[in-house]
């Protein structure tokens, strides 16, 4: 049903959607997810952000660690790229280990299901 040949992919009725961000997206709008993707443009804009981050931050180098540890033969590993990209993937995984240290969630005060960190 991808054209990419890729999951995820969700089939709702004729509808064929791709690319995760999308889905989410489209479920939300077509089926009444505000509380996850907000329609006030400021609330919406603190979801979104952690998304693109997603997409333009941290697929390249979990990706590159993928292929380069599972999908490539252990002699013919670039190990010192591969340290690279570890080093890269943590120091975007420690940003979002600090927002949920201070908030408990990525995003949320927005959803009425916040931590108690984030009354604001």
């Amino acid at each position: 049903m991808n054209p990419n040949g890729l999951v995820p992919t969700v089939k709702d009725g004729d509808l064929v959607i791709w690319e995760s961000n999308t889905i989410m997206r489209y479920l939300c709008a077509a089926y009444g997810g505000v509380a996850l993707h907000p329609t006030d443009p400021a609330q919406r804009s603190h979801v979104e952000r952690w998304m693109d981050c997603q997409l333009s931050r941290l697929n390249a180098p979990l990706a590159a660690l993928l292929r380069g540890y599972y999908r490539t033969p252990q002699a013919q590993r670039d190990f010192p790229t591969l340290v690279r990209y570890r080093a890269e993937a943590i120091a975007l995984w420690e940003i979002v280990e600090r927002q949920l240290d201070a908030h408990g969630v990525t995003v949320g005060a927005y959803t009425g299901a916040m931590c108690p960190k984030c009354r604001t």
